[in-house]
């Protein structure tokens, strides 16, 4: 292959790999985008989801040990699963609690 062939193959290749990142979410620099809690989906999932065994009062001092496998946190709650964007609403609704 001659060097004006490799450069262009090169910077194709480059252009994938930054569309690729760019439309997965990833920052280039090691942080992920924020993830804005909605707090009205956030009751909906508590009462879905919480409300059967916990009060509000109970899970709000509890806040950011919400994680995305609840089993890990508490064997009680396996099977329960959260994504990020369920805890960040999660966490908003129990902020206006």
């Amino acid at each position: 292959m001659n060097r004006r062939a490799a450069s262009a193959l090169l910077a194709v290749s480059s252009a994938l790999i930054l569309l690729a990142v760019a439309a997965c979410g990833i920052c280039l620099f090691g942080t992920a985008p924020a993830v804005t809690g909605d707090p009205t989906v956030g009751a909906a999932i508590f009462d879905a989801v919480c409300s059967r065994c916990h009060s509000v009062q109970f899970i709000k001092p509890f806040a950011d040990l919400l994680t995305n496998n609840m089993g890990d946190l508490n064997p009680a709650m396996k099977g329960i699963t959260l994504t990020d964007q369920d805890i960040a609403d999660l966490r908003a609704f129990l902020a206006t609690q």
